[in-house]
């Protein structure tokens, strides 16, 4: 149970960095989306997986004026000569909603 580090930019683009002490720590984001939303606490998730969440209001944005880091977001498959079209259309679908949520 060692403490994680996040880091927060303000307005100004100058990095806060904040130690966090947490009973549980998990690297999935639907879990901790799952854990935030029974009742577990603050966490650091992406505005696009609690995007309904919000505008319900099962869940409150904190530190609105603060964002954290942006993070890359990486699609991982077997390399083929050939790839099923399936994994494309999925990789096309994955990019097309995260630029939407960007630019929207």
């Amino acid at each position: 149970r060692r403490p994680s580090d996040w880091v927060f930019k303000g307005r100004n683009g100058r990095a806060h960095p904040v130690k966090v002490h947490s009973r549980i720590s998990m690297n999935d984001t639907l879990a901790l989306k799952q854990a935030m939303l029974q009742g577990g606490g603050v966490t650091a998730l992406p505005p696009y997986v609690v995007a309904d969440e919000l505008a319900s209001g099962q869940a409150v944005e904190v530190l609105a004026n603060y964002k954290l880091p942006k993070v890359p977001v990486f699609a991982v498959y077997h390399s083929r000569v050939q790839m099923p079209a399936k994994v494309r259309l999925m990789i096309d679908f994955i990019g097309t909603q995260i630029l939407e949520y960007v630019a929207g």
